[in-house]
């Protein structure tokens, strides 16, 4: 289109915040051979949302009858460019709003709860767990019921059953099942940060979930479990874009993330 904006990517942002997106939210959408570029990175990655953005308002997403040119041009993020544009906020299928909203807020939220302000490792009395859990169900609406019964009930056993907890995070994704009509895969990922010495990998297992303590954590291991934690879904970016789009008008309303304890305070900088 005429009114596409072509950013010229000067260099990518070294911060640790942005590597954890950049390795787990934007090179799982491009072909490995693109890798050792950022600036080709970016340029695959804008031009397969833009492609993404024709077929979603084929598909009838309402939010792009009046947003199509912003999203075409929403500035790329972890990035330094030459220019700048209006964000989209389409921040469920937008790879580059997905970072600002959920990849750089959990970590400017994490970091206060693990770190003292120069320190190079986490505080010796906390202690991290990641735990994720993925099941699918026959539609979406079981789903919603069954992400709002539980988001915040194996906290509160945290907080009631042991120590309690100093800050969590819960990121709920969803993505169609291509195989059935209306069935719905739903990621369930929490991020919460512990005292130490209590052992609640136990508490996460009898919910389904896969999880893992970390001790004594840099930010540079925070790269991983950040990323991992909060990333980006490419399934969703890829599926019919029919489906996706019955899919996220579905959700409209509904609550991507949601933090408690520490973790409902922001920290000014990203790392």
């Amino acid at each position: 289109m005429k009114s596409d904006i072509n950013f010229e990517v000067k260099q990518p942002k070294n911060g640790y915040g942005d590597q954890a997106y950049w390795q787990w939210s934007i090179l799982p959408l491009v072909e490995e051979k693109y890798w050792k570029s950022t600036k080709a990175v970016v340029n695959k990655v804008q031009y397969e949302w833009r492609r993404r953005l024709y077929k979603l308002r084929k598909a009838g997403y309402p939010p792009l009858q009046n947003r199509y040119v912003f999203a075409r041009n929403c500035p790329p993020a972890g990035v330094w460019v030459n220019q700048t544009s209006r964000q989209c906020h389409l921040d469920r299928i937008c790879p580059f709003c997905w970072g600002r909203t959920y990849v750089f807020q959990c970590w400017s939220r994490l970091i206060p709860t693990l770190f003292a302000k120069e320190g190079k490792r986490s505080h010796r009395d906390r202690n991290l767990i990641r735990a994720a859990r993925t099941w699918r169900f026959d539609n979406l609406d079981t789903a919603l019921r069954a992400v709002r019964a539980d988001r915040k009930v194996e906290l509160d056993k945290l907080t009631k059953s042991y120590d309690g907890y100093f800050g969590a995070a819960k990121l709920v994704q969803f993505y169609p099942d291509e195989q059935s009509l209306n069935g719905v895969f739903m990621r369930v990922a929490t991020i919460v940060t512990v005292p130490d010495q209590s052992d609640y990998v136990p508490v996460f297992e009898q919910f389904g979930y896969k999880a893992k303590l970390y001790e004594q954590v840099t930010k540079q291991d925070l790269v991983q479990i950040v990323g991992r934690h909060a990333a980006f879904s490419s399934k969703l970016f890829r599926c019919d874009a029919k489906a996706a789009a019955k899919l996220l008008e579905s959700l409209k309303g509904f609550r991507t993330c949601s933090y408690y304890g520490d973790m409902t305070q922001a920290a000014s900088k990203i790392d």
